[in-house]
């Protein structure tokens, strides 16, 4: 059996943020080099950085079972996560998916999960990947900084809530860093280590990375 194998997503030299690879075998990818920065990606940005992503794995010849991802990255980490069933969880932190207006969805009256709902998050979601979110039925640890003036904290509350609606049974986690702004401190990295290997252990026991 080969063991779980994470991508980690982010520029070179910051992938590794919770030092996962002490822990796990692990593979390193920037797909947005060379992409200007925009903390809310575009569909067509997002396809391109997929596209990078399966090229990769088909040089890795193996398929990842988790994804981590910081800001922009994160967001990818979800879209990769609606796209492969080969991931089985991901970690990201302030990450911007844009939720506002699909909350309101659910904060309008009961409903009943299912085929209307994401109709009615095609239509009004206001970014790609929150249209995506009916899609991901993996578990997401979301982590955000409580200061983060770059990333409100509350679109991370609201994301959360938005997938807890949608897939309740998802074992799905959210924390949110006290004094922490949009880049962590070392000391709140070092902080994570544990509890993130704790929730990667949790949803990829059994799981291995099969041929890609």
């Amino acid at each position: 059996m080969t063991d779980p194998l994470v991508l980690l997503l982010g520029p070179d030299g910051e992938q590794d943020m919770f030092r996962l690879s002490g822990d796990f075998a692990c593979a390193a990818l920037d797909p947005f080099d060379g992409v200007p920065p925009d903390e809310n990606p575009s569909a067509d940005t997002l396809a391109k950085a997929r596209e990078k992503v399966s090229a990769f794995l088909v040089t890795l010849g193996r398929m990842p079972c988790a994804v981590t991802g910081h800001g922009r990255y994160g967001t990818l980490a979800l879209h990769l996560l609606a796209s492969f069933p080969c991931f089985r969880a991901a970690v990201i932190s302030s990450a911007m998916v844009d939720p506002l207006s699909a909350l309101a969805l659910c904060q309008a009256s009961p409903y009943t999960p299912g085929e209307d709902l994401h109709g009615q998050l095609m239509r009004l979601a206001g970014n790609a990947v929150c249209r995506e979110l009916p899609d991901v039925t993996a578990p997401v640890y979301v982590l955000h900084g409580e200061k983060d003036t770059f990333v409100a904290p509350s679109q991370a509350d609201e994301l959360f809530v938005l997938m807890k609606a949608l897939h309740p049974a998802v074992p799905s986690r959210l924390r949110f860093l006290p004094g922490e702004s949009h880049v962590f401190s070392q000391e709140a990295l070092d902080s994570l280590h544990g509890p993130v290997c704790a929730f990667l252990e949790e949803n990829l026991k059994g799981q291995e990375a099969l041929p890609w």
